[in-house]
This record gives C-alpha cells, structure tokens and sequence, in this order.
C-alpha cells in the first residue's frame, strides 16, 4: 500500500520541473525558499536537496472540502477542471496572509520582488 506522508524526491522533483524552470524563464535566480518544516522538507541533507513551500492544507480547506460539499464529479477531468481555476485564483487573486507577502498575492510579491531585481541590475 503507498504511503500518503509527502515525500521529499516529490518536492524537489516539483521544484526542479516546474519552480525552478519558470522563474529562470523570467531572468530570476532562486536564492532561498521558506517552507512550512513539513516531512517533504526533512531528507537527509544533500547538495541537490530543495525545499518548496507546502499548501497542502490551504488547498484541503480552501479547495477539496468545499468543492466536494457543494459538487458531484463524475469524472477526474472535471475535478482537474475545478482545481485549476481554483490554482489560478490561489496565486493570481487570493490574498496571502503569510509575514513575507503582507496581505499581497502570489502574482503581486513576485512582480515586486522581479521589480525590484531589475532595479538593482539597473543601478
């Protein structure tokens, strides 16, 4: 039987095919990543070990448990479909809380923080 526990190849698996690859697509460098400590963040130390933040119960509350209230899916794909434009609004219009975005959305800390690079390349 597969284990649920978060495993930590699945995050930097997540972090080198998808993070890492969008943010070099905007002429940004990685330099550190906050996360939450969870079990996906606690391999045995490697210099190719990353670290990407974990939402896990964000998505469980904000998504599953209420999409699964009000709705019957009757296939993946339409599960997918609603998930998607949930992700979208996570990180384009959904206001985080957490002390490094103060109140801002994903969209918006990371114009800031591109901003503010080319800022400092320019000076």
């Amino acid at each position: 039987m597969a284990s649920s526990t978060p495993r930590p190849e699945t995050a930097v698996d997540l972090l080198y095919d998808r993070v890492l690859p969008f943010y070099e697509s905007h002429g940004l460098t990685i330099e550190a990543i906050l996360t939450d400590n969870g079990p996906e963040y606690k391999g045995r130390p490697s210099p190719d070990q990353w670290l990407v933040e974990g939402f896990n119960l964000t998505i469980l509350d904000e998504f599953f448990r209420k999409a699964f209230r009000e709705k019957f899916y009757q296939s993946v794909e339409a599960l997918q479909e609603d998930l998607d434009w949930w992700l979208l609004y996570y990180h384009q219009e959904r206001p985080h809380r957490g002390y490094c975005n103060m109140g801002r959305r994903p969209l918006e800390t990371f114009q800031l923080g591109k901003a503010r690079k080319e800022d400092l390349n320019a000076a």
